[in-house]
C-alpha cells in the first residue's frame, strides 16, 4: 500500500476526536507540481429518475402524456377499483375509461363517452407564454382543450388516429382540461412553451442551472434504469417512442439519445453511455454494437442511416461507453464473463471507443470481490473501472479520507494487473438523502480528495436533478417544480470549485490540522479548503520563491449551521460571499470558521 497523505490522516484523526493548535501553517512550491488535475472529475450524470429529464429539464409539461402509467401503490397491494392514469383526473358527467383497443401507441390510450374528459394540474402558466404540441385523436365528435384560461377547439374528428396541432396562450391558471362531446379516443397529450422550443426543448431555468456547471462530461442513461433500457424505444417521431418504468414514474423517453447528444453538444460535454447486458444474451451483445453504430457510425451504415434519417447525418463519435451498472447481483466470474463478451464486439463496432466496467459500491461495502476479479481478470478489455458511494451525512468529515484511502487499495491492485493504466471511474458520489450544509461540506472533502488522487480521473455525482415531489433520494444538485429550481449546497460547493480549477497539483508543506486542503496552480495560484470541524481554524499560507504575489481573493461559503439549506422559497441561504484575507508579503492570513468551505486565489503580480 502507498504512503497514507498527511491530509488523509488529519481528517482520519479528526473523526477520532483528536485535539488541534488554535492555528495552521501551511506551504506551497509553486515549482513543485506533483500531480495533474482532470477537469473530467467534474462531470455529471443525468438518469432517467423523479422527473430529471421528462418532466424537468426536458421541456415536455404532460406527466404520463400516453396515458400508461397508473397510480403507484404499495408492494403487495392491488390497484383500487376505478384507479384511472396516473397525474390524470375525471372530470364531466359522461364515461371516461383507460382503453386498450386498436391503441396508437403502446397499450393504452382513454375513451371517453357523452361530455366528459380528463385534467392535469399543477402547470406553471405565465403571461406571455405560447404553449404548442399536439394530441392524437379519433372518433365521433369534437374537443376542447383547455390550458389554464385558454381554449382550442377541434370541431370534427376522423374515424382513424389523427394528429391534431395546439397553440394555447394563457395568461393565468395552472390546470391543463381535455374535454369531449360525443365518442372520443385521445392519447398522446404533448405540450411544450416557445420558450422550451426555442432552446432546443430544454426548460430555460434548468439548462441554464445545468450549464453553469460546465460538466466536461454527462454521463446516461444508467445506473438503474439502464436495466432493460432499449435504446431503439427513444428514436424517431415522439408518438411512436414506448415508454419505460424508472424509478417511481414511467417514463414516455420523449428524452432520448439525439436529445441527449443534443444537450452534451449544447453544454461542450462529452457523453458517457451506459448500455444494458446480460449473462449469455448475445441479443444485447449486439443491441450495444448497434448502439454504438447509431451513434458513431457513419451515415451509410445501417444504424447510421437510421440517425441520420432522424436528421442527424454526422456521427456523434461517442467515446466512453459502460458496460451495465452496479452488477452486484451477478457473481463476480459471471460479470467478467460479460465484459469479455461485450468488449471485444463493442470495440470491433468501433476501436476508438473507451470501455468502462463496473466495480463495487459503499468503498468496497458491496461487491468488493468484483473490484479484484476485474482487475485480475480483464483489466487489459477496460480503460476505466467504474465505482460508486454514497455517504452517510454524519459521515461528512471522515467520508472523503476513507474514500480516499480506497481507491489507493485499488491503485495497488491495478499497479499489479495486465493494464497498469486502467483508471477508476468514480460515477456515482454523495451523500444519502441530505441537502443540508453536511452535504456541502462532503461535497467539498470529496473534491479535495479526487483532485488529489492520480488513479481517479473521471468522476461524477448523482443525483443532478430531482423534483420537489420525488419521495425518496433528496440529495438532488438541482430541485425544481413547475415554475422554478433551487440548488443543494453540492451544486454550491461543486461550481465554486469547478470555477477556480487549476491544472497542476502542488506540494503542500506543513499540518493542515482539520482542514481537508489542495493547491493548484494554472493562471492563478489556489487553495482550496474545507473545515469540518466546529472550532474556528486560523491559516497561515506561506508561498515560495517562483511565484511573487500580486494580490489575494477568498470566497467562502460559511451558512453558520450543520442544519442551513436552500429551497424553493429561500434559494440563497448557502452560497459564496468574499471574505477578508491579509497579505504579507509572500504570506497570506484567513480563518476558516467552523463548518466552512473556501477557495483562496492569489494572482501573481505583473499578471
Amino acid at each position: 500500500m502507498s504512503k497514507v497523505p498527511v491530509v488523509i490522516l488529519t481528517a482520519l484523526l479528526l473523526a477520532t476526536g483528536s485535539i488541534w493548535a488554535a492555528s495552521v501553517s501551511v506551504t506551497v512550491d509553486p515549482d513543485k507540481v506533483v500531480g495533474h488535475i482532470d477537469e473530467r472529475l467534474y462531470g455529471q450524470f443525468l438518469e432517467h429518475i423523479y422527473h430529471s429529464c421528462n418532466g424537468g429539464l426536458w421541456g415536455e409539461v404532460v406527466w404520463n402524456r400516453s396515458f400508461e402509467e397508473l397510480p403507484p401503490v404499495k408492494k403487495g397491494e392491488k390497484l383500487p377499483a376505478g384507479a384511472f392514469a396516473r397525474h390524470w383526473e375525471i372530470i364531466g358527467d359522461g364515461v371516461v375509461v383507460l382503453s386498450t383497443n386498436q391503441p396508437l401507441n403502446p397499450a393504452r390510450f382513454v375513451e371517453i363517452r357523452g361530455t366528459a374528459g380528463v385534467v392535469q394540474k399543477n402547470f406553471c402558466l405565465r403571461g406571455g407564454d405560447t404553449f404548442r404540441g399536439s394530441l392524437w385523436a379519433r372518433g365521433d365528435g369534437s374537443l376542447a382543450v383547455k390550458l389554464g384560461d385558454a381554449e382550442q377547439t377541434i370541431p370534427a374528428l376522423a374515424a382513424d388516429w389523427k394528429e391534431y396541432p395546439l397553440t394555447l396562450s394563457p395568461n393565468s391558471g395552472d390546470t391543463l382540461q381535455i374535454i369531449a362531446r360525443g365518442s372520443v379516443c385521445i392519447d398522446q397529450v404533448s405540450l411544450m412553451s416557445d420558450a422550451a422550443r426555442a432552446t432546443g426543448g430544454f426548460r430555460p431555468d434548468l439548462l441554464a442551472a445545468v450549464a453553469a456547471l460546465r460538466p466536461p462530461t454527462i454521463r446516461w442513461p444508467g445506473g438503474s434504469f439502464v436495466s432493460g433500457y432499449k435504446w431503439k424505444h427513444s428514436i424517431g417521431p415522439q408518438h411512436q417512442r414506448i415508454s419505460k418504468k424508472g424509478w417511481d414514474e414511467l417514463d414516455p423517453l420523449s428524452f432520448g439519445i439525439d436529445e441527449f447528444m443534443s444537450l452534451c453538444r449544447k453544454l461542450g460535454a462529452e457523453p458517457v453511455i451506459c448500455v444494458d447486458m446480460g449473462v449469455d444474451k448475445p441479443e444485447l451483445v449486439q443491441d450495444a454494437c448497434d448502439f454504438i453504430e447509431y451513434c458513431n457510425g457513419p451515415a451509410t451504415s445501417k444504424w447510421g442511416a437510421v440517425r441520420a434519417a432522424n436528421g442527424h447525418a454526422a456521427p456523434y463519435r461517442v467515446k466512453y461507453w459502460e458496460i451495465g451498472n452496479e452488477v452486484w447481483r451477478l457473481k463476480p466470474d459471471a460479470y467478467v464473463g460479460v465484459v469479455k463478451q461485450f468488449a471485444p464486439a463493442m470495440k470491433k463496432a468501433d476501436p476508438a471507443i473507451q470501455l468502462i466496467a463496473c466495480g463495487s459500491g459503499q468503498l468496497g461495502g458491496h461487491w468488493r470481490e468484483g473490484d479484484i476479479a476485474v482487475i485480475e481478470q480483464c483489466a487489459e478489455l477496460v480503460d476505466y473501472l467504474s465505482i460508486h458511494h454514497y455517504e452517510t451525512p454524519e459521515n461528512f468529515a471522515e467520508g472523503p479520507a476513507a474514500a480516499e484511502q480506497f481507491w489507493q487499495t485499488l491503485a495497488a491492485r491495478i499497479a499489479q494487473s495486465k493494464n497498469p493504466k486502467l483508471r477508476i471511474y468514480f460515477s456515482e458520489w454523495n451523500t444519502r438523502s441530505s441537502i443540508d450544509w453536511r452535504n456541502g461540506l462532503y461535497a467539498g472533502g470529496i473534491l479535495n480528495a479526487l483532485e488529489r488522487n492520480q488513479i481517479t480521473t473521471m468522476a461524477c455525482p448523482a443525483l443532478w436533478l430531482r423534483h420537489v415531489s420525488a419521495p425518496d433520494w433528496d440529495n438532488a444538485f438541482i430541485n425544481f417544480d413547475a415554475g422554478g429550481w433551487f440548488s443543494a449546497p453540492n451544486y454550491v460547493v461543486m461550481k465554486l470549485w469547478h470555477d477556480y480549477l487549476a491544472p497542476n497539483r502542488l506540494a503542500l508543506e506543513g499540518d493542515p490540522g482539520p482542514l481537508n486542503v489542495i493547491a493548484a496552480k494554472g493562471d492563478s495560484l489556489t487553495l482550496k479548503a474545507v473545515n469540518p470541524s466546529t472550532s474556528a481554524v486560523p491559516v497561515e499560507l506561506t508561498v515560495k520563491p517562483g511565484f511573487t504575489i500580486g494580490n489575494a481573493e477568498f470566497m467562502l461559503i460559511n451558512p453558520g449551521s450543520l442544519q442551513a439549506r436552500n429551497s424553493l422559497t429561500e434559494p440563497n441561504q448557502i452560497h459564496p460571499v468574499p471574505a477578508d484575507v491579509k497579505l504579507d508579503g509572500q504570506t497570506v492570513h484567513f480563518t476558516m470558521p467552523p463548518l466552512s468551505a473556501g477557495v483562496i486565489t492569489l494572482k501573481e503580480r505583473n499578471k
